[in-house]
């Protein structure tokens, strides 16, 4: 789980940083609002996960829920471990210009 996770992860950030960077007038991003964006699109995660498994199974006992939960908690301690990684990269990426 951990292995595909951070493969996902890795592979959706550089797809997210392709897209934003593709050089069209009026659609290519600046390398401030790249990071931005890629930091900023999957951060709803948790919150929004979390919701929907309360609201779908609701009626269940709290223990299946705290079940259900735990996959999508460690994606979101393995996102931040992973972002903080990513800083290190970014911040270089963004002050070389």
């Amino acid at each position: 789980l951990l292995i595909i996770s951070t493969g996902l992860y890795v592979i959706s950030s550089f797809l997210i940083m392709l897209t934003v960077r593709i050089p069209i007038d009026h659609w290519k991003f600046s390398r401030e609002d790249t990071v931005a964006i890629m930091f900023c699109g999957p951060s709803k995660s948790l919150v929004i996960g979390l919701s929907l498994i309360n609201m779908i199974y609701s009626d269940q006992d709290a223990n299946f829920i705290s079940l259900l939960s735990l996959p999508l908690i460690i994606y979101y301690i393995q996102q931040s471990i992973l972002g903080a990684i990513e800083v290190l990269f970014l911040k270089r990426w963004v002050t070389t210009e």
